[in-house]
């Protein structure tokens, strides 16, 4: 059994992850029982999810939709961040009438940029 599984509690926040790549999502830890931990979305969907206690991978699901928890980290909540301004960034532009013009995109970059890890040279 992985160690943090086994600390979790209810009303924790962990992430699941996805086989097939997508952005890690924050999900609540709803109940815990002996073999499995449920999880839902904190923005109220009654939905539960359920995850093996000793591997944290979904009870359910094939090979190629599988979720499984991993353990809530800064790198985890940056990569959350960027999508959550990205997807902001791509919504808003949708919905205006008016297109963002080239010094609004660049304002909006600098934003995203804040939020970017530093580039570093290859050695």
């Amino acid at each position: 059994m992985k160690d943090w599984l086994a600390k979790l509690k209810v009303g924790d926040e962990v992430f699941v992850t996805r086989s097939y790549g997508q952005c890690p999502e924050v999900v609540v830890v709803s109940r815990i029982t002996k073999a499995m931990i449920m999880t839902k979305y904190p923005q109220g969907n009654q939905y539960e999810s359920r995850f093996r206690r000793d591997s944290g991978r979904s009870v359910g699901g094939g090979a190629w939709n599988s979720e499984y928890l991993i353990e809530p980290n800064e790198d985890h909540r940056r990569v959350v961040r960027i999508a959550k301004l990205k997807e902001l960034i791509r919504n808003l532009r949708a919905s205006l009438v008016v297109p963002i013009d080239e010094a609004g995109m660049s304002l909006l970059a600098a934003d995203l940029r804040k939020y970017q890890p530093p580039v570093q040279e290859a050695k």
